[in-house]
């Protein structure tokens, strides 16, 4: 019967059909493939989030196939893009921190401008009325854990903490995976503590909400 057959090529939607084909060429590992698949569907993207959406995934692919200075280009591409935007932010200081882990020593321009972009992330979403700024200090806290700036996983930990519950704005969850990482001493255990408790509370106050 006609409602039982598949759809024709013309009939699924655009985005499903992005995804499949870049699945497909993931899933071979035809990664120059897929960067030019992606590079084609953003230059005919109208849409401005969806093309942000693609631009990472073009950053993630060329990070994958060895391009990073070509990845890195991308992301930065991305904040010109959306300067108001403290998540495509959080972005470029994460790809700063990683981006030559597996080829030349980090050195301690490339952390300090990490650490720069990611205190403008929390900015900007300090700016927006705090939309994404858990976010930005969770990956502040975790920028800084990798390069041992005990003084700004601290801080960042202190302001998580000052962040009022129930904003009415886009954010994430309260996040404590980090902690364990954090060597004995190196950060006020009482903050660490604090933490702790804020992100039990918020669990069960969720869970009483799904009740």
């Amino acid at each position: 019967m006609a409602d039982t057959d598949p759809p024709h090529d013309d009939e699924t939607p655009e985005f499903l059909q992005t995804f499949d084909s870049l699945r497909v060429l993931l899933r071979e590992r035809r990664l120059g493939e897929a960067a030019d698949f992606l590079r084609s569907k953003i230059a005919t993207q109208p849409d401005p989030m969806v093309r942000l959406d693609l631009m990472g995934d073009l950053a993630v692919v060329l990070t994958s196939n060895g391009q990073d200075t070509e990845s890195l280009m991308v992301m930065r591409e991305r904040v010109a893009l959306a300067p108001d935007d403290a998540l495509v932010w959080c972005g470029l200081a994460r790809h700063l921190q990683i981006h030559k882990a597996r080829g030349a020593p980090r050195e301690q321009s490339d952390e300090q401008e990490a650490l720069e972009t990611i205190d403008h992330a929390v900015a900007v979403a300090e700016r927006a009325g705090g939309t994404w700024l858990r976010q930005s200090l969770t990956y502040r806290a975790r920028i800084a854990l990798e390069i041992r700036r005990w003084d700004v996983v601290e801080d960042s930990i202190r302001r998580i903490l000052a962040i009022p519950d129930g904003r009415g704005v886009p954010d994430s969850a309260l996040e404590i995976k980090f902690l364990p990482s954090i060597p004995a001493g190196a950060v006020d255990p009482d903050l660490i503590e604090r933490l702790r408790a804020k992100h039990a509370a918020d669990a069960e106050r969720r869970g009483t909400r799904q009740d």
